[in-house]
């Protein structure tokens, strides 16, 4: 085998393999002859990879390639053998989830398109077609031959959303891949959004009475999760680099320029949907988002450690609290915050930042914090007020938005208040009852 060679195959097999260091370790021992896996170079060569790269994000193939071809221990290792090793790849043993994963049963082994085709029961054209690799969907001015339709929704804060929701075929296999693959991969513990289980009383309760509470926004969450760390998080499951990709493919999405000119928001927001990024209204992105985050939880986690605090997300609002803080300590806090978030791809929301000490009203998710988790006040007197009305002057008379359900729309708003305050809820149910009676 030629030095060459040598180094092309071992590249393609950390490329292929699970980017942790025993793991990699293990893959590359596999591929070797008997008589070389007790040798020293292979574990010094695999620890100074680990100490170049971030543990976390795996280099690409071309990164992996000039750093073996530049490695000067590797070339004196390798001189003092009579011969080259002889690599030999198995790529059936790489399609195991990262070792570090704690998965909840197995997960389907899939090593090409084709398997992949096969497994969400479609020839391998119409896998292509919806994967979308190369961004059709941007040019694509005939809305019937897109993969998704497009709604503006207004913004309570001002400005607006864009909802993607995939057509039907495009939908069913997202669904698949959820189902089978997504729903069994933990996530971080502060991740408490989109979680099963959990109520947004669960996502707060740890804040509640503290004497400071951080709240931090991050803009255009969704948008803002490319299609590189959702091929990241196929990539730690497990599966080769091609079907990642084309896996990557189905849950992302970029938006042709026609709908983007419909709106009058910001150019960033436009730049962000014209990358392949994760479309609100998949049921993929809910669950990836969090998946996608993972790195960026463990390390505003750790942060909040250090500052004595604690750290949960709900979507994208970071929550953080604690002892008190000086306005000092605040401040710092609040840069080392913004560089993690920038780090990792995200931007913060500055004007929507707020530090609320305890004596003041502490308030996230649209829940007070102070000495209980509870409604806002305010939120609770305009739906009373709402449903008097109501009663007064007609059902109709108060559905100012049109909505198609309106009784039943009240009736979870209620029933939101209830599960957060059962006194204000029973005040707001007898109004109800009296609009269900009629």
């Amino acid at each position: 085998m030629t030095y060459r060679a040598f180094l092309r195959s071992l590249a393609f097999i950390l490329d292929q393999g699970f980017w942790h260091e025993e793991a990699a370790l293990e893959q590359v021992l596999d591929a070797l002859p008997t008589r070389q896996r007790q040798a020293k170079w292979p574990r010094r060569l695999i620890g100074r990879i680990f100490t170049t790269f971030s543990r976390y994000t795996r280099p690409s193939f071309g990164e992996l390639s000039r750093f073996l071809r530049g490695d000067k221990d590797l070339q004196a290792d390798l001189k003092r053998l009579t011969a080259i090793p002889l690599i030999v790849w198995r790529p059936g043993d790489q399609t195991r989830p990262h070792p570090v994963l704690r998965i909840s049963g197995d997960l389907p082994i899939l090593k090409s398109v084709r398997d992949l085709a096969s497994f969400l029961r479609m020839p391998v054209n119409s896998l292509q077609a919806l994967a979308d690799v190369h961004s059709r969907e941007v040019r694509t001015l005939d809305a019937r031959h897109r993969h998704y339709n497009y709604r503006w929704i207004q913004k309570r804060s001002g400005g607006q959303r864009l909802i993607e929701i995939p057509k039907e075929r495009l939908k069913h296999a997202q669904s698949q891949l959820l189902e089978c693959i997504l729903r069994h991969v933990p996530v971080h513990e502060a991740a408490r959004a989109y979680r099963r289980g959990l109520s947004l009383r669960d996502a707060v309760e740890q804040h509640v009475g503290q004497r400071i509470l951080l709240r931090i926004d991050l803009q255009d969450f969704f948008p803002s999760i490319g299609v590189g760390k959702v091929r990241q998080v196929f990539r730690h499951l497990g599966y080769p680099s091609v079907v990642a990709m084309h896996m990557a493919g189905l849950c992302t999405n970029v938006v042709p320029q026609a709908v983007l000119e419909t709106t009058s928001s910001n150019h960033r927001l436009s730049h962000v949907y014209q990358l392949p990024h994760l479309p609100q209204g998949a049921p993929t992105s809910a669950v990836l988002s969090n998946l996608a985050s993972y790195r960026m939880d463990a390390r505003l986690t750790g942060l909040a450690a250090y500052w004595s605090m604690q750290y949960t997300r709900y979507a994208d609002d970071l929550l953080f609290s604690g002892d008190s803080l000086s306005a000092a300590q605040v401040s710092r806090l609040r840069t080392q915050i913004l560089a993690v978030a920038s780090d990792e791809g995200f931007r913060i929301r500055r004007y929507k930042t707020k530090v609320m000490r305890a004596g003041r009203q502490q308030s996230a998710l649209g829940l007070t914090l102070n000495s209980q988790a509870n409604t806002m006040r305010r939120d609770f007197d305009n739906l009373r007020a709402l449903l008097n009305n109501a009663v007064r002057h007609g059902l109709e008379s108060q559905n100012r938005d049109n909505h198609p359900k309106f009784l039943e729309h009240l009736a979870g708003r209620v029933a939101y208040h209830r599960s957060m305050n059962p006194k204000r809820g029973a005040r707001l149910d007898r109004l109800l009852s009296r609009l269900t009676n009629e």
